[in-house]
């Protein structure tokens, strides 16, 4: 069965917050911005520097909740659910393969590279 992943709106940041802070990835982004930040002179991180490190932004982000997904299972799920326009039930008995390619769609999401930039001006 192929379930496909609808765009993210607005209002999917409700649901993205507290995904990202159970499963420490907001941590991993505030010190990877930390780090960033420090190599500039003036502490200031460009916007071509950020552009460069957007895929490992991904990579580490995505690395940090899959290790710690266990903590957020239940709003994963959900997200998912609402993604897909199925239910929790469907994600939940999906095949393991299955599920793991909705996480990888998620984070190759495009709407995503827009997201970082205002994530960036958040997290200071």
């Amino acid at each position: 069965m192929e379930i496909k992943m609808r765009e993210l709106k607005g209002t999917d940041i409700f649901k993205i917050f507290p995904i990202v802070k159970k499963t420490g990835a907001l941590k991993a982004l505030k010190e990877l911005f930390k780090d960033e930040m420090g190599k500039k002179r003036d502490g200031r991180m460009s916007e071509e520097m950020f552009e460069s490190i957007g895929v490992e932004l991904f990579a580490d982000m995505a690395e940090t909740v899959m290790g710690e997904i266990g903590k957020a299972e239940k709003e994963v799920n959900e997200f998912l659910a609402s993604l897909t326009g199925t239910d929790k039930k469907t994600i939940e008995t999906l095949p393991p393969a299955e599920y793991m390619a909705l996480i990888v769609s998620f984070f190759q999401k495009e709407e995503l590279k827009t997201f970082l930039p205002q994530l960036k001006q958040l997290i200071k």
